[in-house]
């Protein structure tokens, strides 16, 4: 049986250019992989110029959107990065 690894939510907070001061919440199994995420990506591919990361227990509301139709909640892509396999 293959290892199911933890799931988790890391708030990222930092500064990119063009947009100042951003907050992204991402879903991964360690922190490690977060910061190994925006360490490789640079300013002009919109990556941080610096950031912190923390863990958070859930996302926020003002990071979800909803279905106008059924109420269904999912994660806003402009402000939830999933990096889970």
């Amino acid at each position: 049986m293959p290892d199911i690894e933890p799931t988790l939510t890391f708030k990222v907070r930092g500064y990119k250019p063009i947009f100042g001061d951003v907050v992204t919440y991402v879903i991964a199994s360690s922190i490690h992989i977060v910061e190994k995420h925006f360490s490789e990506m640079s300013p002009e591919e919109g990556g941080y110029i610096r950031w912190s990361t923390e863990p958070v227990e859930e996302i926020p509301e003002e990071a979800m959107q909803s279905c106008p139709s059924c109420s269904h909640g999912f994660n806003d892509p402009r402000h939830v990065l999933d990096l889970t396999p």
